[in-house]
């Protein structure tokens, strides 16, 4: 496995301890071939980021100038597959910073505790991430898709059709049927909730009473009163699992 890894602190001497320990931590994992950057202000990696464009990035939250909280609202959207995971000398800041969902929040007091599991939730989090599954298209053409690339199936019909993260405006129909596509996934992160709708819960920013809605494009989906409660729980579960 080949990674792109960046640790931004205004503290360089913190960023270096950060790297030397991560480098450990995934010699140890038996994963060789990392690229680790250090950063001491949010500015630079902003600007290298848009061309290295890392798989991961370790963010101290405090930082003069551009702070990373603000860092990472600025290329998010962009980069929504980015895992991202904020360091802070200030345990509530973790309060402060779900609606970027970072992967991991790492405390400096706890540094040989919290680091180990982020690592641990990275090397999850990018399997899943290379994780595809093959889908036959309403015509019966066979193609390959990212689980991470899809947003949510609904049902229309006949048709199941599958959203795309990249082309939001564009649907694919493929034969099956959702209760099929629900036994297949229901472990990967998708939820269902209603008997239409199969989401991806890396993509649900809100769980209301009736509906759920969306990052990004704040659309709003229907949720069935009787799959709520459900649908907290398995959201919860997935976000302690896999990754905000």
């Amino acid at each position: 496995m080949s990674l792109k890894v960046c640790f931004c602190d205004d503290n360089i001497e913190i960023a270096k301890t950060l790297k030397t320990k991560f480098e450990k931590l995934m010699e140890k994992e038996g994963v060789k071939g990392c690229l680790v950057d250090i950063y001491d202000n949010a500015q630079d990696m902003i600007v290298e980021n848009t061309f290295l464009q890392y798989d991961a990035v370790f963010m101290d939250i405090e930082m003069p100038g551009i702070d990373g909280y603000q860092a990472v609202k600025l290329f998010r959207t962009r980069f929504p597959n980015q895992e991202i995971i904020f360091v802070s000398s200030h345990d509530n800041m973790v309060f402060y910073t779900g609606d970027v969902k970072p992967l991991a929040f790492v405390r400096k007091s706890k540094l040989d505790i919290d680091l180990p599991r982020a690592v641990k939730s990275l090397l999850v989090s990018l399997e899943r991430r290379n994780e595809s599954i093959e889908m036959v298209s309403k015509e019966g053409f066979l193609f390959c898709v990212p689980l991470r690339n899809i947003i949510y199936f609904d049902a229309i019909g006949h048709n199941i059709c599958v959203h795309f993260i990249e082309d939001k405006e564009t649907t694919k129909k493929i034969k099956g049927t959702l209760g099929k596509l629900e036994d297949c996934f229901s472990d990967k992160g998708f939820i269902r909730v209603h008997k239409s709708y199969l989401v991806n819960y890396r993509y649900i920013a809100e769980v209301g009473r009736t509906e759920i809605m969306l990052e990004k494009t704040l659309e709003k989906i229907p949720m069935s009163k009787h799959r709520t409660e459900d649908v907290k729980i398995r959201f919860a579960d997935f976000c302690r699992r896999f990754g905000i």
